[in-house]
């Protein structure tokens, strides 16, 4: 990838045989990357020493990583296109001590990664009897259908304010380098007969048209192939177009389930599952796949390897207290109204009164995500149920909780309400305003059942 700028002045330059400083500079820099890289190719190694997988790096600091392969629960393996183009790949490893380190090997042939990577799933600890990597047994595809579902209802606002402003940004230096008069806006304006709201509509019309074919085609390279099989200790997850990732999450790893959809996914039946596993908060995040749901029904089907679903049609629910909404609207809807309000009147005079719009906004989504708010709990698990405009679940096995932490601001203490904070080695799930004596007694049971359960949190 390093020899991109010499590409770029090869394509670019001007037609005179003479080079300028600065195409000089970037070839001297450009050369200087290639034979770093070059020296770190050389001194790169990797080996599998009594039962330890040995990674050493570094050209003038050396840095060597020893990973026991008892301690490796995960093997990912990660193509781009130029991996494809060299028949390589590059692979990662997961371990219980490795969240704040990742250990990868950037490149190396396709072959060699598929079997490093069998042998180390493979691997069996002191006292079990070695076996190969078990076969795995498809249980999830995407058909056309489900991805034209998926493509449509992205979030297609996101790409549209972006393109929105560079759009306008883009169409202003356009129009001063062809010699137009005036701005793009008021070209615009012009070229619809003097009309600023047919020039308005007709503009945003387009941007938003653009803002989802690039939605779609984001869609069909993230989720084209998509594939997940089980095998008996894991689930492999395929996916990507043109930059191609293997997953393996083991279900032993698996710390909670969730599984949300916005408003339009949830009239469609269209969700997006996330297994949360260990490290998942830190430098892993971005090697995340969540796993598209077209049908409801395959939810409690991939759950049931880590817990089944509850019945929660025969569970009493524990609803938040109605002062969330009060406190929220105050504190994240009327105060900042106000500031950007005052702030922005100076500016752009009374249209800084549309900042007080976000009043009722909030209003309503605080009302919303205590309506929807339920929590149900058994002596396996709990299971909560969430959202705004959209849905989001939950579900945890009491096992899994390493911390949980009860919080209570001055305006909670005075109603006896509190915050109860549930921490896992996958990430935090937070229960807000709930009745002081319902916390503890949460609190009190989460501590119980850590302490008294028999099975392992990984």
């Amino acid at each position: 990838k390093i020899g991109w700028p010499i590409l770029l002045l090869y394509l670019f330059r001007s037609s005179s045989r003479k080079s300028d400083t600065w195409e000089l500079v970037a070839l001297a820099i450009s050369g200087l990357a290639i034979i770093g890289a070059l020296l770190e190719l050389v001194f790169f190694r990797f080996s599998i020493v009594n039962n330890e997988l040995v990674i050493k790096s570094g050209i003038f600091v050396r840095n060597t990583i020893v990973l026991p392969l008892g301690r490796i629960q995960a093997v990912h393996i990660e193509r781009t296109w130029l991996h494809k183009l060299f028949h390589s790949a590059r692979l990662s490893f997961d371990s219980a001590g490795s969240e704040k380190i990742e250990i990868r090997i950037n490149a190396v042939e396709l072959t060699k990664a598929e079997a490093l990577k069998d042998f180390i799933m493979g691997f069996r600890r002191p006292g079990e009897e070695p076996g190969a990597v078990p076969l795995a047994q498809t249980i999830l595809t995407l058909g056309a259908r489900d991805l034209l579902k998926l493509s449509l209802s992205a979030n297609h606002l996101e790409a549209f304010f972006l393109l929105l402003t560079f759009g306008v940004s883009l169409a202003d230096d356009l129009g001063k380098a062809m010699g137009k008069q005036g701005s793009f806006w008021e070209w615009m304006v012009r070229f619809t007969q003097g009309s600023s709201g047919r020039a308005l509509l007709i503009f945003s019309a387009g941007i938003l048209l653009i803002s989802m074919v690039i939605s779609v085609v984001r869609v069909l390279l993230l989720y084209l192939d998509f594939n997940i099989s089980r095998s008996d200790s894991a689930f492999h997850i395929r996916s990507g177009l043109i930059n191609e990732k293997e997953k393996l999450v083991p279900f032993r790893k698996i710390q909670f389930i969730s599984w949300r959809a916005s408003w339009l996914r949830h009239q469609m039946k269209l969700y997006l599952l996330n297994f949360h596993a260990v490290g998942s908060d830190e430098v892993k995040r971005k090697q995340q796949v969540k796993v598209p749901i077209a049908r409801p029904a395959f939810i409690p089907l991939l759950a049931q390897h880590y817990q089944a679903l509850l019945p929660v049609e025969t569970l009493t629910p524990l609803h938040i207290h109605r002062s969330y909404v009060f406190r929220k609207t105050l504190l994240a809807g009327l105060l900042p109204a106000l500031v950007l309000t005052g702030s922005s009147f100076p500016f752009i005079g009374s249209y800084g009164l549309f900042f007080l719009a976000l009043l009722p906004l909030v209003a309503i989504a605080s009302w919303l995500y205590r309506k929807k708010f339920r929590l149900w709990a058994t002596p396996a698990a709990l299971q909560i149920r969430s959202g705004r405009f959209g849905l989001a679940e939950v579900i945890l096995k009491w096992n899994n909780i390493q911390t949980i932490a009860l919080q209570q601001s001055p305006y909670q203490r005075s109603r006896e309400l509190a915050t109860l904070k549930l921490r896992t080695a996958g990430g935090t799930i937070a229960i807000p305003y709930i009745r002081y004596a319902e916390a503890l007694r949460i609190l009190n049971y989460a501590l119980y059942k850590v302490e008294n359960s028999a099975e392992p949190w990984l």
